[in-house]
């Protein structure tokens, strides 16, 4: 599985997280700081990557084009980036096996 992190998250999670999901990236360091959600939504798809954000507007996919990818959408507050990455590690089993389900959306 490979995640586009949204903005909302440290573009460090994409090293740290390498050994769960390499290949990932985040979207400010890929495509920049005001790169539209549905232009991310649509690079998602295209590249079979699964999002992973805390932005609860992905939880409505009939406002972006196209058939949606799969999307995690994270319910923690705003924390540091350790944190971030503690949890993601906690619920990685449970993302794992949502990326091979017929789930479109997940929210840990």
């Amino acid at each position: 599985m490979k995640v586009l992190f949204n903005g909302m998250l440290s573009r460090d999670l994409v090293r740290r997280l390498s050994d769960l999901w390499p290949g990932s990236i985040q979207a400010t360091a890929e495509y920049g700081e005001n790169y539209p959600d549905e232009k991310l939504w649509a690079e998602a798809k295209r590249l079979g990557m699964t999002i992973i954000t805390k932005d609860h507007d992905y939880a409505d996919a009939a406002k972006f084009p196209g058939p949606p990818p799969r999307v995690v959408r994270l319910t923690i507050l705003n924390d540091r980036t350790a944190a971030t990455e503690l949890y993601l590690r906690e619920h990685a089993a449970e993302i794992e096996q949502f990326s091979t389900s017929n789930e479109r959306y997940l929210e840990v």
